[in-house]
């Protein structure tokens, strides 16, 4: 006897739909490709601008070294201008002890500006590549989760393959009873 026409539609029809389901996760995993390979993107460009945020904050506090050191010569020449004025020996110690305390206050304020700098920078270059791994551990789980779609389409194929082939096996058993 004869395997039922309808048996045939119906079992051709399951792994015909399997078949273009399976395709369709093919262009799915041209998407986990690209959103992956986004991320990765994403992960460098984050990277390069910590990268120039530190840099940018420790140029800017060497332009504040600068300026400060500048306005430290003009507070020397005023405190030498004072004490010349004052009839003061420039050359005495209580003179030299002033423009030491001054210059001593000079150089720790650059050390500060220069230490703030640093941590700032360094803070900065720490968030970058936080933010730089977290995208790239997002790239990665796209991956396992294109390798997982993958899979299930895989199965899925064959599930339906098996199970059309089933349903006519069983069409052309049940027509033999």
């Amino acid at each position: 006897m004869a395997v039922p026409i309808a048996a045939i539609i119906q079992a051709a029809s399951s792994i015909g739909s399997s078949v273009l389901s399976y395709w369709g996760s093919k262009s799915q995993n041209k998407l986990y490709d690209a959103q992956a390979a986004a991320y990765e993107t994403n992960a460098e460009i984050a990277q390069k601008t910590g990268e120039r945020q530190a840099d940018y904050q420790t140029q800017e506090a060497a332009s504040q070294v600068h300026a400060l050191r500048k306005q430290g010569e003009e507070v020397k020449g005023s405190q030498l201008a004072a004490m010349a004025a004052q009839g003061m020996d420039i050359s005495s110690g209580s003179a030299q002890d002033v423009l030491s305390a001054s210059e001593r206050a000079q150089r720790e304020d650059e050390d500060l500006i220069r230490y703030n700098a640093e941590l700032a920078a360094l803070e900065t270059r720490r968030g970058a590549d936080a933010q730089a791994a977290d995208l790239r551990h997002q790239a990665n789980q796209t991956r396992i989760a294109k390798k997982q779609a993958k899979a299930a389409a895989k199965m899925a194929l064959y599930g339906s393959i098996l199970t059309g082939s089933s349903q006519v096996a069983s069409s052309y058993f049940d027509g033999k009873k």
